[in-house]
This record gives C-alpha cells, sequence and structure tokens, in this order.
C-alpha cells in the first residue's frame, strides 16, 4: 500500500509493515461525485466516509502539532475502517516544521482496514515531499489527471504509481487543494476512491477556511 518510507512518527505495539513511517528523520523512503449520504454518513466511490474525528486520529493530530510550527487540521470527515495500532502503521510523518501528513493503517494489515492520509503545509515541501518521486527508493511520479473549481477550491487529483513506487501513497488516488500559501491533500489506498479523497479534502479545506 505503500513504499518504504523513513521519517519521524510516534505511536504505540509491533505488526507486519509494508513500510514503516517510525523512524527518525531520514531520506522519504518515504470529480464532482454525487453518493448515497445522511447527515453523519456518505458513500462516495462505493467508500463509506463518516462525520467525527475517531480517537486514533486525534492522537495523531495531537502528535504533530508537537512537532510542526503551523495549525494541523485535523480531520471530521474519515473513511469507514478498522484501525490498527501497531508501531510504525500509523502516526504522524513530519516533513519539516511547516508541512507534515498523518497516515493510518500502512502496509497490509487485513480485511476492513482502509489505508489513508491527510496532510499539509507548505505548497513547495508537499510538493517536494509528497507529489516528486525525489527521495522515494523505487521511482515513480504520480500523474495528474484532472483539474477542476468546487466549493470556491481549485483541485487537483492525482494517481500514485502502484507500490513499491510512490512512496507512502503508492497506488493511492489523491486530491490537493491550495489554502493561501499552503497545499493540503487526503490520499486513499486505490484510484478507484480518488471521490472520497477529493470529498476528504474538500472537508479539510472548510475547516482551514481556505475560502475566507
Amino acid at each position: 500500500m505503500g513504499g518504504r518510507t523513513m521519517h519521524r512518527v510516534t505511536t504505540r505495539r509491533p505488526r507486519r509493515p509494508r513500510f514503516n513511517v517510525a523512524a527518525s528523520v531520514l531520506a522519504l523512503t518515504v470529480v464532482g461525485c454525487s453518493g448515497e449520504s445522511t447527515q453523519d454518513e456518505q458513500t462516495v466511490g462505493g467508500l463509506s466516509l463518516r462525520r467525527g474525528t475517531p480517537a486514533i486520529v486525534a492522537t495523531a493530530c495531537e502528535q504533530a502539532q508537537k512537532q510542526v510550527a503551523i495549525a494541523v487540521i485535523c480531520p471530521d470527515l474519515t473513511p469507514q475502517s478498522r484501525y490498527t495500532q501497531s508501531i510504525g502503521l500509523w502516526g504522524p510523518m513530519v516533513f519539516s516544521p511547516t508541512a507534515y501528513a498523518l497516515t493510518f493503517n500502512n502496509g497490509d494489515v487485513g480485511d476492513g482496514f482502509v489505508h489513508w492520509i491527510v496532510g499539509a503545509g507548505k505548497a513547495a515541501e508537499i510538493r517536494l515531499h509528497v507529489l516528486s518521486d525525489r527521495n522515494n527508493v523505487v521511482k515513480g511520479s504520480p500523474r495528474l489527471f484532472a483539474s477542476r473549481e468546487r466549493d470556491g477550491s481549485t483541485i487537483e487529483i492525482y494517481e500514485f504509481p502502484p507500490h513499491p513506487a510512490g512512496g507512502p501513497n503508492g497506488g493511492h488516488g489523491a486530491a490537493f487543494i491550495s489554502c493561501g500559501s499552503q497545499l493540503l491533500f487526503a490520499s486513499i489506498h486505490g484510484p478507484a476512491h480518488v471521490a472520497a479523497a477529493e470529498e476528504m479534502a474538500l472537508d479539510l479545506a472548510r475547516l482551514a477556511n481556505c475560502s475566507a
């Protein structure tokens, strides 16, 4: 589900990782859509998204905030998923004091687990660490295949190359939104889920007041 990544992560218990984010900071080896919805849940592209921040996500946000100088945008719209708490398979990936990501369910952890990532930071740093393969052991850059305006935001939709290329986003579909000088994103394993990633990115933009 992701390429080998070496970032600073703080988590807790061990299991079989495909890539491990629980390392000190090292080089990264690391659609307009519609869906069925209720107030607290919506299905987009076959993936259920729920309102409310899971406890493990809130913990990762708190951990990231202690390591960066910018405000962490803690997601409120997340995939309905089980969560592993195994060491190295979830937590913050800190690229610099002004750029970070939060990753969950890294690696092949079984049925019912959705690997997803959100992040934000200075646009140049996010493009370097997430949209570039410069620091990935296995090369292969993500492909921009759509750009559109929605809800006052410009959204760029990317498809990442299959694992082991693509770093932690290998095999993911992702949506990126500019927010002032920052770029924020949401990424979900499986290009078929890019519509759900778009909804998550739009919700991050709402939380960050990007259109204000």
